[in-house]
């Protein structure tokens, strides 16, 4: 995928090189070239795509001269640190008719995106692109000519036979641009995934008909995160405040309860107790015997809308979305009235007595974040 390409050019192209649900790619499957536009034209009322500038997948032929394969360390990386693994490539033996294989730009990336099942909407969020010969000291291996007998775009010849070598990347960390953000799938549908991809131009010696090898396994990929400013208290707590008037009788009289909700820190880790600051003030004629605790998350998943252009151009896609919210409760604690002291007993059950009329009081009580993400 081009660097600086626009996002849906990025994700037209990401659709083509993952394939369908089970990966599996079409026969004849293409992507455009860097540096190329997809046509438009009108035919027969519908919009066709031209396909004379594309370049077609190694994958998606029923006999491939080149195919790659790998398999990597560990399915968990994180940002600042290294990702690794082990790569095969296979060049393929030619046959009496056919020509040598000519190789060029083996490249290692990994691309994080946005994506929502069964539809084709996806956003490239995250990427990061390391040449093979960067990623990997074994990487001449794969060329049967030296540096010198490089062509005018940089191709050379393919070596046949399969070719093992180990390959390592680092995933720096952009402070000032889009960084990982974590293994995400929700019920709701959207999700958040992540690839890392291995990819080589391949090029026919003598017609120059070009195609792209590539093979793609899915990660993990997470922020690096500073324990400093993670641990450290909010420079302004995060405080809410609820009042609601109770009418319990008597002339119309009002009584109100109110309750305020503090949290010291922005931040917290999963499997930890959270402690909130309670303080509720109790100017009613009941007594307030337990309080709940939710965690509620909530995702806004936002589907863009395409609209047809006119003859000769593209789909554009609009400044507008369809949103949709999923809310939903991920934890609960309770905290229930506890007994008071009573005549001829040293202790009583539990900790909180309530809060009675006419009474204010504050104290702590905590939520435990779930250890799962879903």
């Amino acid at each position: 995928m081009s660097t600086g390409a626009s996002p849906a050019r990025k994700a037209a192209e990401l659709k083509s090189l993952l394939g369908n649900a089970n990966a599996k790619l079409k026969p004849g499957a293409a992507v455009l070239p860097l540096g190329k536009t997809p046509v438009a034209r009108q035919k027969s009322g519908r919009w066709m795509r031209n396909k004379a500038n594309s370049v077609t997948l190694e994958r998606a032929k029923s006999r491939a001269r080149v195919e790659v394969d790998f398999v990597l360390s560990s399915d968990t990386f994180v940002q600042g640190q290294s990702l690794s693994g082990h790569l095969t490539l296979r060049v393929r033996k030619c046959a009496k008719k056919e020509s040598p294989v000519l190789l060029a730009d083996a490249k290692v990336r990994v691309v994080g995106f946005e994506c929502i099942p069964d539809e084709d909407a996806r956003h490239v969020f995250y990427q990061h692109t390391r040449m093979l010969e960067e990623a990997s000291y074994a990487s001449e291996q794969i060329y049967g000519d030296g540096p010198d007998d490089t062509d005018s775009e940089g191709y050379r010849r393919g070596r046949e036979g399969v070719h093992n070598l180990p390959f390592e990347m680092d995933l720096p960390v952009n402070p000032d641009g889009d960084n990982a953000k974590g293994d995400v799938e929700l019920h709701g549908g959207a999700a958040v995934r992540y690839i890392v991809m291995i990819s080589v131009k391949v090029k026919d010696a003598d017609t120059s008909r070009r195609s792209l090898a590539h093979f793609y396994r899915s990660c993990s990929i997470w922020p690096q995160l500073r324990l400093q400013s993670i641990l450290a208290p909010a420079p302004r707590a995060l405080v809410s405040t609820a009042a609601k008037s109770l009418f319990l009788g008597g002339k119309n009289r009002c009584n109100k309860l109110k309750l305020t909700a503090r949290l010291p820190r922005l931040s917290y880790f999963a499997g930890q107790r959270c402690y909130v600051h309670i303080r509720i003030c109790n100017d009613t004629s009941r007594a307030v015997r337990g309080i709940a605790i939710a965690l509620v998350r909530t995702v806004s998943v936002y589907r863009p809308r395409l609209t047809r252009g006119t003859e000769g151009e593209t789909e554009k896609e609009l400044e507008s979305y369809e949103t949709s919210s999923f809310v939903r409760d991920v934890a609960e604690s309770q905290l229930e009235l506890g007994e008071r002291a009573s005549k001829g007993h040293a202790s009583a059950k539990g900790w909180w007595t309530g809060v009675e009329q006419n009474e204010e009081t504050e104290f702590f009580h905590w939520i435990l974040i779930p250890v799962s993400r879903y």
